[in-house]
């Protein structure tokens, strides 16, 4: 009880000190920079610790950065065998579109299966066989 009660003195001392310090000089931030920093901490005496621990962790993180060495950037530039596989997909695309064309114009009547799925993207027509007798 008591230890609650010493804490808000010095949280009420510490305003109180802050607004003279206000006042009194206005143009030496520092110094009211300080009172405003003895009012944080009175008030609030867990924040000195956890600002602490986060400029550690902060710390560590920039030395772990650092450590890492150099940052590069490198431009992606395809290699020649994603370039010639690139032309090939773009060359059966090209010959996919011009086979259909030719389909729906009634140009090429005869392609095989897989061909003619491939251009028209259907499925033909199942024909069923009668069974020869012997």
């Amino acid at each position: 009880m008591v230890l609650v009660w010493r804490r808000r003195q010095q949280a009420a001392q510490a305003q109180a000190r802050l607004a003279a310090q206000a006042v009194m000089t206005p143009d030496d931030k520092k110094i009211v920079q300080e009172a405003l920093d003895d009012v944080t901490h009175s008030l609030y005496p867990y924040m000195k610790r956890q600002q602490k621990d986060r400029d550690t962790e902060q710390a560590e993180l920039l030395t772990k950065w650092v450590a890492q060495g150099p940052v590069a950037i490198t431009p992606e530039i395809p290699t020649k065998t994603e370039m010639q596989a690139q032309r090939l997909v773009q060359k059966g695309q090209q010959d996919r579109h011009k086979k259909s064309a030719e389909v729906e114009a009634g140009k090429l009547v005869k392609l095989r299966k897989k061909a003619w799925r491939a251009a028209t993207g259907a499925r033909p027509l199942r024909v069923k066989r009668a069974k020869r007798r012997r």
